[in-house]
């Protein structure tokens, strides 16, 4: 009985560690919603690229937040269409200039 609840509670903390990933984590790979928290979308690194990769494993991916309009993201991304699927999330601008820190 003993063993048991041993393997019960290493279980138990082996789910917690692997919960979903927040916004900006790594998730893993494609646009399943379960990798990621609610209104969060794995979403590959550079979406935008019209070149298929080198090898299927080759994109990085992460939790990127869902967005329907540029103005649900943050100062810096922007909502674009995920590669694969018919929702958009929150990128990272590759034209953003941060303004200046004087």
């Amino acid at each position: 009985m003993r063993r048991l609840s041993m393997i019960v509670g290493a279980l138990g903390l082996l789910l917690v560690a692997c919960g979903p990933g927040e916004v900006g984590q790594n998730c893993a790979g494609g646009p399943a919603r379960n990798d990621c928290v609610d209104g969060a979308i794995c979403t590959p690194e550079n979406s935008e690229t019209t070149e298929p990769p080198g090898a299927p494993n080759e994109n990085n991916f992460f939790c990127r937040t869902i967005c329907e309009i540029q103005a649900d993201c943050e100062e810096g991304f922007r909502c674009q269409r995920v590669e694969g699927v018919m929702e958009s999330s929150c990128q990272p601008d590759p034209d953003y200039v941060p303004p200046s820190m004087e």
